[in-house]
């Protein structure tokens, strides 16, 4: 899922937890990231951070810099 993809899942209240790569803050607007970040946190879910220069940050910023579990499918 990508940044626009992760956005509507959250619309639905669908983001059980949710990694970001800091490196996605400075590639997108960091005002809308920290925003967004905010609005899933209150939603319940889990928000974690990775090092973009961990193997896992690698492998998030690969994805696109977000990725989430869902807590059940949605239509794209």
């Amino acid at each position: 899922m990508g940044f626009e993809e992760t956005q509507k899942a959250n619309q639905f209240g669908a983001i059980e937890s949710l990694i970001f790569s800091d490196k996605v803050i400075q590639t997108l607007d960091e005002e809308e990231i920290i925003e967004f970040l905010n609005d899933v946190e209150s939603k319940g879910s889990k928000v974690f951070s990775v090092d973009s220069t961990t193997d896992l940050g690698l492998r998030v910023s690969g994805l696109g810099g977000i990725v989430s579990l869902l807590r059940f499918p949605i239509n794209s």
